[in-house]
């Protein structure tokens, strides 16, 4: 199909007392706004709103497909990024991309709660390495193990995920964002091959944006959403009648 542009804009002074955006939207005039934009976390934030207010992107609330989330959980230098895709038969679509940065564990699964009780979820990938098996742990006994699924990260299952991340791209089936960071964050993984013969995917951390967390949460919301797609039929049978063996007593 071909592709048309929706919105499009620009952010500036990102980091002084007082920046500013334009964004246009259908080709329309670009409308200029003043406001504080301390980091880009603010801008993204800024830039979410505005797109949900124009009608472009979809609130959780709007979602008439199946929902599947990834989460990639961090603490005091990786940042937690939970990915929200929408899917339509073999079609995935970004609804929501959400970053935690320095979040206490509490907050953050204050808000995973609120995505995790959303009625179209059909199920979620969780880092449970490290850090996320708590939380992995306490979202699998509050919703339960068949909509939560704790993911181990290790060189076999990273592997998977970066392959089928790269697969969805190829076959043209993800729709993401066209933010600046999620762009950084899926070209930093490198595929290195170890003495031994082994193959590793990772990234080298950044203090400004994390070590590939929004890669990761991506290949986990595609992991989740990785059961082929068909339609759900329901049959009945004819209702079970016992023998009446005690119909004369």
């Amino acid at each position: 199909p071909e592709e048309k542009v929706l919105a499009e804009g620009i952010f500036e002074r990102i980091g002084m007392d007082m920046g500013d955006y334009k964004i246009s939207v259908n080709g329309s005039k670009k409308d200029y706004t003043e406001a504080p934009l301390p980091n880009h976390s603010v801008a993204v934030e800024l830039l979410l709103k505005e797109l949900l207010d124009r009608k472009i992107l979809k609130s959780l609330d709007e979602i008439k497909g199946d929902l599947y989330v990834g989460i990639d959980v961090g603490r005091r230098k990786d940042l937690t990024v939970i990915w929200c895709l929408e899917r339509f038969e073999n079609n995935k679509f970004t609804r929501k991309v959400k970053v935690l940065e320095k979040t206490p564990f509490h907050i953050q699964y204050e808000i995973l709660s609120e995505i995790l009780k959303h009625p179209k979820l059909r199920r979620c990938c969780i880092d449970s390495t490290g850090l996320g098996m708590q939380l992995a742990e306490t979202a699998q006994k509050d919703f339960g193990q068949y909509r939560v699924e704790a993911v181990m990260f290790t060189n076999k299952s990273k592997e998977e995920m970066a392959y089928n991340l790269r697969t969805n791209f190829e076959d043209k089936k993800i729709v993401i964002p066209t933010e600046h960071d999620i762009r950084e964050d899926l070209h930093s993984i490198c595929k290195v091959t170890t003495k031994a013969g082994n193959i590793r995917f990772d990234a080298d951390s950044s203090e400004v944006n994390g070590h590939a967390d929004r890669f990761w949460a991506l290949a986990l919301a595609l992991i989740a959403c990785s059961v082929p797609y068909s339609p759900v039929d329901i049959t009945t049978r004819k209702k079970y009648e016992t023998l009446k063996i005690t119909e004369s007593f």
